[in-house]
């Protein structure tokens, strides 16, 4: 166990606390999001969130011995990493994920009695400087948290009700689903969403200020109202903090710290009190009511002739699903299979078979300029002329730009794109490499109809560089309806070039 050298010990810690950490699609090791525990001191957690950052954290986690992605990879795969347990204050994690990486945190208070409490602090000191092999999918922070939960409440057996992958949400989803366990549910939110809430009340030339101070704290506000300042320079402070949080962190003497303390210098000379942002649990965003990240599903299509395809997926999320509890314009999947019997020409068929597929949709505004981008590895039956019919590895890079509305309903993105296909089938570049290339451009929407309906539509024009040279097209639309919290019912659309197909499926979650 790995202490911080000032964290000053337990003390004595009567309440527990399960934290789910939000998703980061940005980093490989915190796609998933993370989970651990919260040692309180009060028996009323929750009444102070500035007292609340005294308390301990307990984390399990991979000791990393490398910053290369593919050693990263393989090593979490394949249990290389040793796994330890950190002891450290809260408001290290609230710095780390509210702060720095700009995570929302989910606090589960549980009803766990302090006795019980009092031998789980003891547990944790039990364990010492041990470790356990850290798999990613497996072995990770949500098993090791729930084990710790089970080793003290042994009725509780939420390790025994685990199938493999083992992800962060799943150790939310058996908290919650324990009956009696979780007392209250608390939500504690981002950088990035406390920016959001201060500059959803101010005018255009409100927050044309904002982004003048943030880079020069002595900007006019001439065309500001004086009580509106106030809010102004709050607004500023905080878009420092979003887009400085590496700088303010890990350099002490970089030139942004200067200018942040200018800038709340100039908002303490107004003597105004900064209002509360509002402390409103986002119920449609709840975590713990996310569908499951296993899926199965039928569908009948047809191209012409008539077929049944069959769908499978290991985890965990695509942009037509219900986004309850997910990453509003993120995709996550893992071993995703699509596939079935077409009569015509009666032959079987894969729409796709994704090892992985990656997406966030990043919207650009005045505050922001980060790209978009999807990456997706696995394999297709393509449809276009190119390869009409053959089966070949796919890997695919896109980036580029997003629009949305403020409340990211709706979405526009257009990417370049780039696909590489291997196979003893590709239209290869040379005739003695079974390599092809395609590269070009994609557009698509993303758009939440309902709280339980997502439309997605997608078209891709891009240039076969291979001995066959030309310009192929792609589109792909979905339409999904959340029928129940396990089940969804969807229409969905593929098609290159002249050749289609549609079908009609339902989708089981679990």
């Amino acid at each position: 166990m790995r202490n911080s050298p000032d964290s000053g010990g337990f003390g004595e810690p009567v309440t527990v606390t399960l934290v789910f950490s939000g998703y980061h699609l940005s980093a490989p090791a915190s796609a998933f999001g993370h989970t651990f525990l919260r040692l309180n001191k009060r028996l009323d957690a929750g009444q102070g969130k500035e007292l609340e950052l005294l308390d301990q954290a307990v984390d399990f986690a991979a000791d990393v011995d490398t910053g290369n992605p593919l050693v990263y990879a393989l090593k979490g795969m394949t249990g290389a990493f040793p796994g330890v347990f950190h002891v450290l204050p809260y408001y290290y994690k609230v710095r780390e994920y509210n702060d720095f990486e700009s995570r929302d945190l989910w606090e589960f208070d549980l009803d766990i009695a302090p006795d019980r409490v009092g031998l789980l602090v003891a547990h944790i000191w039990e364990l010492g400087w041990s470790y356990a092999p850290y798999y990613y999918a497996s072995g990770n922070c949500a098993y090791h948290i729930l084990a710790l939960l089970d080793a003290v409440v042994p009725r509780l057996a939420l390790t025994e009700k685990l199938s493999w992958p083992v992800l962060p949400v799943h150790a939310v989803q058996q908290v919650a689903a324990a009956q009696g366990l979780v007392r209250g549910v608390r939500f504690r939110p981002s950088t990035r969403r406390q920016f959001e809430n201060r500059i959803a009340g101010l005018s255009g030339a409100e927050q044309a200020a904002v982004c003048d101070l943030a880079s020069d704290p002595s900007a006019t506000l001439g065309q500001v109202a004086p009580p509106r300042q106030a809010a102004v320079l709050d607004a500023a402070a905080d878009l420092v903090d979003l887009r400085n949080a590496r700088e303010l962190i890990f350099e002490p003497h970089h030139p942004v710290h200067v200018l942040r303390r200018t800038l709340l210098e100039r908002r303490a000379e107004l003597a105004i009190p900064s209002p509360d942002l509002p402390d409103v649990l986002p119920e449609n965003e709840r975590v713990d009511a996310a569908h499951k990240t296993r899926r199965l599903g039928i569908a009948g299509a047809f191209d012409g002739g008539a077929g049944v395809m069959l769908d499978a997926r290991i985890n965990m999320h695509d942009w037509a699903d219900s986004p309850t509890g997910y990453p509003q314009l993120g995709r996550i999947e893992f071993l995703a299979v699509r596939a079935g019997w077409m009569s015509q020409p009666n032959r079987l068929v894969i729409d796709r078979a994704d090892l992985l597929h990656v997406a966030t949709l990043l919207p650009v505004d005045r505050f922001r300029m980060k790209p978009s981008w999807q990456f997706r590895v696995g394999a297709d039956q393509r449809m276009d002329r190119v390869c009409a019919g053959c089966i070949l590895g796919t890997a695919q890079i896109s980036g580029g730009l997003t629009l949305a509305t403020s409340a990211r309903a709706f979405a526009g993105y257009v990417m370049t794109d780039v696909f590489l296909q291997a196979g003893p089938h590709a239209a290869a570049l040379w005739p003695w490499v079974p390599v092809g290339l395609q590269a070009g451009g994609l557009a698509g929407i993303r758009w939440e109809l309902h709280n339980r309906a997502v439309l997605t539509a997608s078209v891709a024009l891009r240039y076969a560089a291979n001995q066959m040279r030309g310009w192929v097209t792609a589109w792909d639309t979905k339409l999904r309806w959340r029928w129940t919290d396990t089940v969804s019912l969807g229409l969905e659309g593929v098609g290159a070039d002249a050749a289609w197909r549609s079908s009609c499926s339902a989708y089981w979650y679990f």
